[in-house]
C-alpha cells in the first residue's frame, strides 16, 4: 500500500519479499525475486566455484540444483514443472558447508 500526501491509499504492483531476522549484511543475494515458470535467476556476490542452491518451499520439501559460480555471478535456469507456483526460500552450500545469508523468490 503507497500512501499519498491526500491521504489516498493505493496498491503497488510491485511485490517485495522480505527477509526476517537479517542484520543487513549479506554475503550474496539473488535476483529477480518474482520470476516467471522457467525464467532464469541470478545469484550475486560469490566466490568462484561449485555451489548447491536449495529451494524449500512452504510445505518444507527441497529441491536441490548444482551451479557454476563465474566472475562472482551464475545465471540459472529455473526448471519449469520441478518448481510449481509460489515462494521459496533458497540456502546454498559449498564443499558440504552451508553458506551464511537465504534469498527468497516468488515464482508465478
Amino acid at each position: 500500500v503507497v500512501d499519498t500526501k491526500s491521504g489516498q491509499s493505493s496498491y503497488s504492483q510491485v511485490l517485495t519479499l522480505h527477509q526476517s531476522g537479517t542484520t543487513g549484511e549479506f554475503s550474496w543475494r539473488v535476483f529477480p525475486t518474482v520470476v516467471e515458470k522457467g525464467q532464469p535467476i541470478t545469484l550475486d556476490g560469490l566466490t568462484d566455484g561449485y555451489y548447491t542452491i536449495s529451494f524449500f518451499n512452504v510445505s518444507g520439501s527441497c529441491r536441490r540444483m548444482t551451479t557454476n559460480v563465474f566472475n562472482g555471478q551464475a545465471r540459472i535456469g529455473l526448471p519449469g514443472n520441478a518448481l510449481p507456483s509460489g515462494i521459496y526460500w533458497l540456502s546454498l552450500s559449498t564443499a558440504g558447508r552451508l553458506l551464511p545469508g537465504n534469498g527468497e523468490i516468488f515464482i508465478r
